[in-house]
């Protein structure tokens, strides 16, 4: 059979295929897509390979990003949120590959795996030399309360008993304002930790599909801490989070994990999505207090393509600025 790549495709069939596909992911979809096109410093690079009958036998979505565009090119790259998905065919696999390579920019390519890879498709990913590194994924599946409590270490217990003592309340707010509080406590924790943050017209448009959530936590009507999150087929995903340095000892960190946990119940989901956890051979404090929900890890890992060797200098000089 004889494929064909193009950069755009009818939406209802693209979503037809997104939903339909067992690896299908929310940041495959045409939605994702319009974001990227509308969101300062980012751009959309799309891939769709048909068949000989026109329909869709594989896709991948990510983002050109540059964080400084005052150093535009040295910052730029690309990230896949999901890995490409695919008809099966490891033919349309290394077609849809080998574009990404031509048309990315910028210093390097990131791909981040929602599913491990098969032997095979390691291989494919190897021969076109990107370089997997070990990083671990983190879920828990979700059964019942009483089932997820007892995998809760007593600790983290505490922790949620405690924030109901200190009376925070926990608001689900899915609306303009909410999301220019999620925003300022998230641009806040970024400052701290000297990371990038995407603008807030990025946050802002994930409003435009319901799939983005925002659970914030007050303390006598003050936003103290925030998580978005999404939710896609039979997955909720903890996608950003941040609480205010001045009342990290009020737990309500761990009461909006509990929460998320309960909201997946409550609407069916089967899996949290608890996001990253780190390369399994260095510590990772996110790791081990991702571990006291009875979290599960995997080591997934991460696909890298470096583009150019500026690569490792930039990411020396920005391990540097993260430094302490």
């Amino acid at each position: 059979m004889e494929y064909n790549v193009l950069n755009g495709f009818d939406e209802d069939s693209w979503n037809t295929y997104v939903s339909r596909h067992p690896k299908g992911h929310l940041f495959h979809t045409p939605a994702v897509y319009k974001i990227y096109q509308s969101a300062r410093r980012l751009s959309p690079l799309l891939i769709i390979v048909t068949d000989d009958n026109k329909q869709i036998a594989g896709l991948a979505l990510g983002e050109i990003a540059d964080e400084l565009f005052v150093f535009s090119g040295l910052t730029r790259h690309v990230t896949f949120y999901a890995e490409p998905i695919y008809n099966g065919d490891e033919k349309v696999l290394k077609l849809i590959l080998n574009n990404i390579l031509k048309q990315s920019k910028g210093l390097f390519i990131e791909i981040r795996p929602i599913h491990a890879f098969n032997e095979n498709e390691i291989y494919i990913y190897k021969e076109l030399r990107f370089i997997k590194q070990d990083h671990l994924d983190a879920k828990i599946t979700l059964t019942s309360k009483d089932e997820i409590e007892k995998n809760i270490s007593s600790d983290k217990q505490q922790g949620i008993k405690d924030a109901g003592k200190n009376n925070i309340v926990v608001v689900e707010k899915n609306d303009g304002e909410g999301m220019k509080i999620c925003y300022s406590l998230l641009k806040d924790l970024y400052f701290r930790k000297r990371h990038f943050i995407k603008s807030e017209q990025y946050f802002q448009n994930l409003l435009c599909m319901p799939n983005f959530r925002i659970l914030l936590a007050y303390i006598n009507k003050e936003p103290i801490a925030v998580q978005l999150f999404y939710v896609y087929k039979n997955t909720i995903t903890a996608y950003y989070t941040a609480t205010n340095k001045e009342y990290m000892n009020k737990h309500a960190g761990d009461l909006l994990i509990w929460k998320l946990m309960e909201i997946g119940i409550n609407e069916g989901r089967n899996i949290f999505d608890f996001g990253g956890a780190g390369n399994p051979d260095e510590y990772s404090g996110i790791r081990e207090y991702k571990r006291g929900f009875g979290t599960r890890f995997e080591n997934i890992g991460r696909y890298i393509y470096k583009r150019s060797y500026f690569y490792t200098v930039v990411k020396s000089i920005y391990s540097l600025i993260l430094k302490p």
